[in-house]
């Protein structure tokens, strides 16, 4: 196996590093709402389709711009991940997997319905995992009946898709079968039901899996069980309503973890007769269930990870823009409790990255069992960083909308009483502790009420002994989507840039 390989590296040498640069030629002809910079809160920015690599933009141009793009894309990213398994990058002192979660909420005829499509990007792959585990349990029968040679123990039956209608156990035993599973389910409903029953409780191996944190179950009467690296991925959606059956509140670990799509649309009627895009989009679906099931094929039988690195270059945007959106969270009070949201951000901005440099390098024809190690360019994490500033900015829409942000949940009625007793707008800690006393609080039951009240976001330590509680005419600390994507498209930030011809083999 070569150490590495590039397509163009800084000194023209093929034995280096191996990097992925998106395709240039697009349609020339594109949707009249594909052009120019878009803000629509409740859409993804058209910047975003210009860096997917060309298996997932041709299925995307088939659906035109829109909630139906958007919803497809959400569904197929983790689909996509867990086609990559045997892939690592180094991120945050650990070795992580390219898995993910995604999430797509909107009222029930509002236009999820291709969230769908994405799963058929996994068909072919599911079925041949499927079919092969069954092959190795076929002979493992005949090896028993025989007794002509050890059996040793039954072989697993393995599938790409996980069902979210399943107990805690079986979840394990199918993601020690197959770390890289994908849950993949079209109704909240599925997941929440079994969540709520005792048997269903597999909420801390999705908190694990995500960063990829090893699971250990041991019984008394089973065998210990262990996944040294759960690397699962979700692709959920449903209605408002359903969805708080999966997570409850902001603060529910999940909620971070979660890339979010959510839109209000009214309902119309859309001709329900196949035409020439529908064989158009069917023959794009194909493509990418094809691709997906080589590039796992090719993947799983390395010997070793493939090492997805980041260039010096890739590194600093990378840092510079998540700390620029972060301090823009900060500046506009947005809770500490979704502050996680950023950091996660960040991860998954790196994850859809390395998913569209592996998937660009399989359409280039490169070998991908051959290289040690990949590095994505700038323009792969541009394409990354937009997809998840954008999930980040909806991550905030709905956490206005689960009314969680304001923080009041958890309040006692002393809380609250004490809240609502200091002044809108700016006050110091003199004016704080002399509210408290005329209501019979002790100072240190009021300082530490008042670090509670900011770390949810319903004061906002100025420091110095001054402090403001934000206007209640507005949810305080929420973002809007509008800001998250000024802060992204900021010509300072230099994220702005369209790919160019100086992408193709740039030596990062």
């Amino acid at each position: 196996m070569n150490s590495s390989t590039t397509g163009d590296g800084a000194n023209g040498n093929p034995e280096h590093t191996l990097e992925s640069t998106p395709e240039k030629d697009r349609k020339d002809e594109k949707d009249e709402k594909d052009t120019g910079r878009t803000f629509n809160p409740s859409q993804l920015p058209a910047e975003a389709f210009e860096y997917l690599p060309d298996t997932l933009h041709n299925i995307t141009e088939c659906l035109g711009a829109g909630h139906e793009r958007d919803t497809f894309l959400t569904g197929v990213l983790p689909v996509c991940a867990g086609a990559m398994p045997n892939v690592r990058l180094r991120y945050g002192g650990q070795w992580l997997s390219l898995n993910h979660y995604t999430a797509v909420i909107a009222p029930a005829g509002a236009g999820k319905g291709k969230f769908r499509i994405a799963k058929q990007c996994g068909k072919k792959l599911d079925k041949r995992i499927y079919d092969n585990s069954r092959r190795q349990i076929e002979l493992w029968e005949q090896r028993q009946e025989s007794k002509e040679e050890e059996a040793g123990s039954r072989p697993q039956e393995k599938t790409l898709f996980l069902p979210g209608d399943t107990s805690a156990s079986e979840m394990k035993h199918m993601l020690q079968a197959n770390p890289h599973s994908v849950m993949f389910e079209t109704e909240f409903k599925t997941v929440g039901t079994a969540l709520s029953q005792d048997w269903g409780q597999f909420r801390d191996v999705m908190l694990k899996a995500f960063h990829n944190e090893s699971v250990t179950v041991a019984r008394r009467k089973d065998d210990i069980l262990r996944i040294g690296h759960p690397a699962m991925s979700a692709a959920l959606s449903g209605t408002p309503s359903t969805f708080h059956e999966v997570i409850e509140d902001v603060e529910d670990g999940l909620f971070s973890r979660f890339c979010f799509y959510t839109f209000d649309a009214e309902t119309e009627w859309v001709p329900q007769f196949s035409d020439d895009t529908d064989w158009e989009l069917e023959e794009a679906t194909d493509e990418a269930a094809n691709r997906l099931d080589n590039i796992n094929e090719t993947l799983t039988q390395r010997d070793e990870p493939l090492y997805v690195t980041f260039p010096d270059s890739v590194q600093k945007k990378h840092t510079e823009a998540c700390r620029t959106v972060l301090e823009a969270l900060k500046a506009q009070d947005v809770p500490q409790c979704l502050h996680p949201n950023v950091k996660r951000a960040g991860l998954n901005a790196l994850r859809f990255g390395s998913i569209f440099a592996l998937m660009r390098l399989d359409e280039r024809g490169t070998d991908l069992s051959g290289p040690k190690s990949v590095a994505i360019s700038e323009a792969d994490l541009r394409g990354g960083l937009y997809l998840a500033f954008s999930y980040l900015s909806h991550a905030l829409q709905v956490a206005e909308e689960m009314e969680a942000t304001d923080g009041e949940k958890g309040l006692h009625e002393g809380h609250k009483d004490y809240l609502e007793a200091l002044p809108e707008g700016a006050f110091d800690t003199a004016d704080a502790d002399r509210i408290a006393e005329e209501l019979g609080i002790d100072d240190r039951k009021a300082r530490r009420w008042r670090k509670k009240f900011a770390q949810k976001g319903l004061l906002v330590d100025e420091g110095y002994g001054s402090w403001r509680r934000p206007s209640s005419e507005s949810v305080p600390g929420v973002l809007s989507v509008h800001s998250v994507l000024s802060v992204l498209f900021d010509r300072n930030g230099g994220l702005d840039r369209k790919p160019s011809v100086e992408d193709e083999g740039a030596p990062f």
